[in-house]
């Protein structure tokens, strides 16, 4: 009557089920069941050791009532779309020879775990092996789809109910697995790639593999909970117990590692810059792995900052936005000196120091012996910056001798008393650097 077999089915009330699950396919067969006619009396007159009967059969497949791609390829198309997604998987497999060899780069540069491996240039041939990585998808997709149309619906009646049980079960297991790889795939071409591009570091191989490790995990949990049934409290219990001990064990370098892509993405510093970093001495950065930054000082000596320091600490850096960084001096010179003089010779003798740029100075204030001036310069290399402090105090005391200016340096007029009652007065410079105890031992000694 134009009515489908599933159709009637359903109309009929044959299958009729609330649970959720409806009618997929259905087919129908015949074939030959043997049975043993040793020690029966049934067949006491029969010469075979077997009696064959003619059997038909009536096989319904049915699913769960969920939107799914499984079981979407037509009967007609199973075979064909099969050949073509296994030939298309060695036609990429024979024509991928850049892929084999950038893995081949990579892995090599991931044991040295050395960023001189990566450069911008060959970390953006990834574009292609990106392409390349979703057409592989698309084909494993479609090979799984068009296969199991073949091996489980087309061979009902062909092979025993077992091994198509079996086939189910297999392809039940690839649907998660297949997948959880794609997924590794897709992060490591549109997660870790663009991270190593952008920080031109290479991502440590522990990060990746974790990662992997975490997403096989979970597909083997959804195999065993929903491809064989099984409870996952057990097994989750171990799993977790195991996962805290690990943890507890690494817990300072995963927070290293962490806080070492938090860096890598923020860029607070970058290698070459020099920085403060809280109680540390400012030093150039020389580099920033995944666990620890490297910090070099003005004396040469190097040291390693674990990264979970440095994200909590506070950062001064003197190479951002730009490397100029401001140096000054106080200078103390006598009142009897005309300020715009005084202005003049120190910005000449500053100006004589090849990198001291931007001179300027300024009359400070005053005190009761002295007119104290500002000197102000720029450098744009901060770790010159102590022998160019020496070079600048150098040319100021040697153009200001030159010009018969010296330094101010305090006097205090004290009076002495002979042992004739007669005064006398002498004026006795003092430095008042000089800690006041030594005035006192000079005093003393001055009056024996």
């Amino acid at each position: 009557h134009g009515r489908s077999s599933i159709d009637q089915l359903i109309e009929e009330k044959v299958f009729n089920s609330p649970s959720g699950w409806t009618l997929n396919n259905l087919f129908c067969y015949q074939d030959i069941k043997r049975v043993n006619s040793l020690g029966n009396p049934k067949y006491i007159n029969y010469k075979g050791e077997t009696v064959n009967y003619s059997r038909f059969n009536y096989s319904t497949f049915i699913k769960k009532d969920i939107i799914s791609i499984r079981g979407a390829i037509p009967d007609n198309y199973g075979l064909w779309l099969t050949v073509l997604s296994i030939i298309g998987f060695i036609a990429m497999l024979l024509f991928d020879k850049k892929i084999a060899f950038y893995l081949l780069k990579r892995s090599i540069a991931r044991k040295r775990n050395s960023s001189e491996n990566i450069t911008p240039d060959n970390i953006r041939e990834n574009d292609k092996p990106r392409m390349k990585n979703l057409l592989y998808m698309i084909l494993a997709v479609l090979l799984l789809l068009a296969s199991e149309n073949l091996l489980v619906y087309q061979m009902v009646g062909i092979l025993d109910i077992k091994y198509l049980e079996l086939f189910q079960k297999v392809y039940d297991i690839l649907w998660w697995l297949v997948p959880a790889y794609f997924i590794t795939r897709i992060i490591e071409f549109y997660l870790w790639l663009p991270l190593e591009r952008k920080s031109k570091q290479v991502i440590p191989e522990v990060v990746r593999k974790m990662t992997n490790f975490v997403i096989f995990l979970l597909a083997i949990f959804g195999i065993v909970s929903f491809v064989f049934g099984k409870a996952l409290t057990g097994l989750l219990a171990t799993t977790g117990m195991t996962a805290m001990i690990i943890g507890l064990a690494v817990q300072m370098n995963i927070s290293n590692v962490f806080s070492g892509i938090a860096l890598n993405l923020e860029r607070p510093f970058r290698v070459g810059d020099w920085v403060k970093i809280a109680t540390y001495d400012a030093g150039k950065v020389t580099d920033i792995s995944w666990r620890t930054t490297k910090l070099q000082d003005v004396s040469g000596h190097n040291w390693n900052v674990p990264n979970a320091y440095v994200s909590e600490s506070n950062i001064i850096n003197y190479s951002y936005p730009n490397n100029q960084i401001f140096l000054s001096h106080a200078i103390p010179i006598d009142l009897k000196y005309k300020p715009d003089l005084i202005n003049n010779l120190l910005i000449e003798a500053v100006s004589k120091v090849e990198e001291a740029n931007e001179p300027a100075s300024r009359l400070d204030g005053f005190t009761e012996y002295c007119a104290n001036y500002l000197v102000i310069y720029q450098t744009d290399d901060y770790g010159k910056k102590n022998e160019l402090k020496k070079q600048v105090i150098k040319s100021i005391w040697e153009h200001l001798s030159n010009n018969g200016i010296t330094p101010a340096i305090r006097r205090e007029e004290i009076m002495l008393v002979d042992s004739g009652n007669h005064q006398k007065e002498e004026n006795i410079q003092i430095d008042t650097e000089e800690p006041k105890r030594k005035n006192h031992k000079f005093l003393n000694k001055f009056l024996k």
